[in-house]
């Protein structure tokens, strides 16, 4: 949690030259599977000994363009995301976003440039079966991979500072054992309203009752954190 709360601050401090080049292995990256899902077209058409057609797989290769705006809008939402359950639904939000503003591209661009205008439904459910898993894996490796970068931006000086806060609040006092006859009776400190001093003792004060503590108010202090009681 304390990772995804300072992101921001820290993504604020990447320079224009490191954004651009990034820009560019997407850029490269989306190319590559353009020029894949050409070629695979191609082999599959030989294999099949149906035609190929250029302008029709270079149209439905329109998948891979629309993961340029749809990553990017991606690492923008996952900047202000404050929880799992936010990355998590972010995720899912880009998938859809993906498949259904694909049929959307295909359909919009067969209207305007070619014979025949492909239904969006048909590519909707063509999509659907082909990409479906690729759109959940490469969104999920956004995020994995938004928070690794984040993990190691964090300098050491800060996570050595985190585990200090951590080892002293476990290392405060939790619970209080009043002894009263035989018995040990356990007290939460979160359940302890106040305290007073009846020296050399401490009263305890709970909403149901008070207990006598053997211990001066003084030491006890020490103990106990000074979030819960000042």
């Amino acid at each position: 949690m304390q990772i995804l709360n300072m992101t921001i601050s820290l993504l604020d401090k990447h320079s224009t030259s490191t954004r651009l080049n990034k820009m560019k292995w997407y850029s490269l990256g989306l190319l590559v599977c353009i020029a894949l899902t050409l070629g695979l077209d191609f082999i599959e058409s030989q294999f099949q000994q149906s035609s190929f057609y250029l302008s029709e797989s270079f149209l439905f290769s329109s998948f891979w363009w629309l993961f340029l705006p749809i990553l990017h809008l991606q690492y923008f939402l996952l900047k202000n995301a404050r929880s799992v359950l936010q990355s998590f639904l972010i995720i899912i939000g880009s998938v859809v976003v993906h498949q259904c503003t694909y049929p959307f591209l295909v359909w919009l661009i067969s209207a305007l440039f070619y014979p025949h205008t492909f239904n969006y439904w048909q590519t909707f459910q063509f999509g659907f079966n082909e990409y479906l898993m690729i759109d959940l894996m490469i969104c999920t490796f956004l995020v994995m991979y938004f928070v690794k970068n984040i993990s190691q931006s964090i300098p050491a000086s800060n996570l050595q500072l985190d585990s200090e806060i951590l080892i002293e609040e476990n290392d405060t006092l939790q619970t209080i054992w009043i002894t009263e006859g035989n018995k040990k009776i356990p007290v939460q400190v979160v359940d302890i309203l106040y305290f007073s001093a009846s020296s050399p003792y401490v009263h305890l004060h709970l909403p149901e009752r008070k207990y006598l503590y053997n211990e001066t108010l003084k030491a006890l202090n020490e103990k106990l954190h000074n979030k819960h009681f000042f």
